[in-house]
């Protein structure tokens, strides 16, 4: 099998970088694929079965299709699998922080069956599809990524498939964020895509100096399909970003992260549930956290600055030098 995928970046000046998954060689894929069927093989003991000794017999349970499949050829099905699977291990080898259970996810329209449920289900197997009939004169299939609090994403990654969904493949994706949709959104960047298999990363290290982009909203427009095709298909998205270590922190402070952690999940999808998201023992200070302090001791500043000159004027004019505002809140 021979890697097919390639991306080229549109900007003028680049703003992002994309990152193309790893080519796997066919024994690559053979080999997990048998060690995974293997994995997946037990041994059990049929109770209504015994040797003339009156002992249980075990029964071994027979190769599964897969197993005998992967000695030959790996399917489309079966190759697919170990790309997402290989991907997703090497995105958890960079530290990141999946954001993706942090936000509310919208559809411009999708197909029964094919909807958000199958996008977010974490198998490669689903996916999305638009519905271009429910859709109009508006032919430009979307998905809207709104974050419960300002995020810093230092990657957008998709996973799409070439080889199963040809004419349904995104050729031609736009990035654009912003705080609300239909208000402040601006464009990223827009990527291109030639018959991609597997992840495709689109990472923000040219927008700002430290690598991310901040936002409340993304969102991803597709722009054009290959040959032409009228609907998508796109079977997985996940939103990273930075995960930092403090350093010296003791545990009553990771404690306190994690509680604040799982707070925000609560409030985002209702539920405590952790699925997808990964959780270390060190302590994790997301960016935006970081800036909402500095943005927090500049306001206080200028807010003492505020309340000095109006003493001042006060002072001046009235000849009450001994009143001392205690906040802007106690002028009248």
């Amino acid at each position: 099998m021979s890697s097919t995928s390639r991306i080229e970046n549109t900007s003028s000046i680049s703003q992002h970088e994309v990152q193309l998954q790893s080519h796997i060689s066919t024994d690559e894929i053979r080999d997990t694929i048998m060690s995974s069927t293997s994995e997946n093989n037990h041994h059990f003991i049929d109770e209504d079965e015994e040797d003339e000794m009156g002992n249980l017999r075990i029964n071994h349970e027979e190769p599964s299709e897969d197993a005998s499949t992967a000695e030959q050829q790996p399917n489309l099905e079966q190759i697919q699998r170990v790309y997402y699977m290989k991907g997703l291990e090497e995105l958890e080898s960079l530290q990141l922080f999946d954001l993706s259970p942090l936000a509310n996810w919208k559809l411009s329209s999708y197909k029964p069956g094919f909807g958000l449920v199958q996008l977010r289900d974490d198998s490669p197997d689903t996916y999305w599809q638009s519905d271009g009939s429910n859709q109009g004169n508006n032919l430009q299939h979307s998905i809207t990524i709104q974050f419960s609090k300002k995020v810093a994403l230092e990657r957008i990654s998709i996973f799409t498939n070439y080889s199963l969904d040809e004419s349904y493949t995104p050729s031609k994706i736009k990035i654009m964020a912003g705080s609300c949709d239909g208000w402040d959104m601006i464009d990223v960047c827009t990527v291109n895509f030639n018959q991609p298999i597997g992840w495709s990363h689109i990472i923000f290290n040219g927008i700002r100096n430290d690598g991310v982009l901040k936002c409340f909203m993304v969102k991803l427009i597709v722009l054009a399909n290959h040959q032409e095709g009228k609907d998508s298909h796109i079977r997985a998205i996940r939103c990273f970003g930075k995960k930092s270590v403090r350093p010296g922190a003791n545990e009553s402070n990771n404690a306190l992260l994690h509680h604040d952690l799982l707070k925000d999940l609560s409030m985002a999808s209702g539920s405590t549930s952790l699925s997808g998201l990964s959780i270390n023992t060190h302590t994790m200070i997301s960016c935006d956290e970081k800036e909402n302090e500095e943005e927090e001791h500049e306001e206080h500043v200028n807010s003492s600055s505020v309340l000095t000159n109006v003493s001042q004027v006060i002072g001046f004019n009235t000849g009450f030098q001994s009143l001392e505002l205690k906040s802007i809140s106690s002028i009248r």
